[in-house]
């Protein structure tokens, strides 16, 4: 699916090829023109039946970035592994912001310029297929390009409906789908997996949550065949659940019950008001650095 070719060979710069060899991939386009980057990565994506698949995203996810971003809080992972895994979920996120990208074409052809020299991971994004994401690093080299063609796979998808306890429709609910064997993981289990999905930068691609429409109605794409649970968000509301559910469901109904409020008064030392308080309502922190630190933190549930 890829091979490195030199920038700008055409037919004539290439070595004669043994009998029966893959005749090497041709340079697609002509070299950049005034202002424009080279081309690093180039190819086409395609369906399973290989009809192209237009408005597709392809981003590169650069290594020594990934190791970056993790590295500037890697010392806390050992005082304080779920800090430091929060730390590296913001650093990722301000990665993602910044990922080079580009859309497949009409005829599903796609071309990422200048990226640096390194290994970099190809990830293709459509709301309609899996996300392939190239289990290897590619390497790039400046002056060379690389071919790489993907074939996306049809995705799953679960569909439903919000409701509150009078029946009407909840618009505005996040919702969001996790496999059962990582949705319940808890503690060191839950922590081990963050972190090597962080490592991989599998997460700077992953799936957002949807939310419901002005009829409570919702849809998830995208998913691998299996088994899910849901979680359900919206302020006002208790967290609402649907446990269970296979991808290619549709009909799901959940129902969101109101959540306990909670009114007071904010002072100052001196009994003066406080305006423009942030008030967090949480359980209590488990005590991680006790005699029962290890049970606690095998146990928490862990919510990044």
């Amino acid at each position: 699916l890829r091979e490195s070719l030199p920038a700008g060979a055409g037919a004539a710069g290439q070595a004669a090829e043994p009998a029966g060899a893959e005749p090497a991939v041709p340079v697609l386009d002509a070299p950049p023109g005034e202002g424009e980057l080279p081309v690093s990565i180039e190819g086409k994506v395609t369906d399973a039946s290989g009809e192209p698949v237009p408005g597709a995203r392809v981003a590169a996810v650069e290594r020594q970035a990934v190791t970056e971003a993790i590295a500037r809080d890697e010392k806390l992972l050992d005082r304080a592994p779920l800090a430091a895994l929060q730390a590296f979920q913001r650093s990722l996120g301000d990665l993602a912001a910044r990922l080079p990208s580009c859309r497949t074409a009409p005829d599903g052809t796609y071309a990422l310029r200048g990226l640096p020299d390194g290994d970099h991971r190809v990830f293709v994004t459509h709301p309609d297929f899996l996300l392939d994401g190239e289990v290897d690093w590619i390497l790039v080299e400046a002056g060379k390009r690389v071919r790489y063609d993907v074939e996306l796979v049809v995705g799953d998808a679960i569909s439903g409906r919000v409701r509150d306890a009078r029946g009407d429709p909840v618009a505005g609910v996040r919702v969001q789908a996790a496999r059962v064997e990582t949705a319940r993981l808890k503690g060191f289990g839950k922590l081990v997996q963050v972190f090597i999905e962080q490592s991989e930068g599998a997460v700077l691609l992953a799936g957002s949550p949807v939310s419901t429409g002005g009829d409570g109605t919702f849809r998830l794409t995208s998913l691998e065949p299996g088994t899910y649970d849901l979680r359900l968000v919206k302020e006002g509301y208790q967290w609402g659940e649907a446990r269970d559910v296979s991808s290619g469901t549709e009909g799901v109904s959940v129902t969101l019950e109101p959540a306990i409020r909670v009114a007071g008064r904010v002072v100052s030392a001196a009994k003066e008001p406080v305006a423009g308080a942030a008030i967090l309502l949480r359980e209590p922190e488990r005590d991680l650095k006790g005699p029962a630190g290890p049970l606690a933190v095998a146990f928490v549930d862990v919510d990044l």
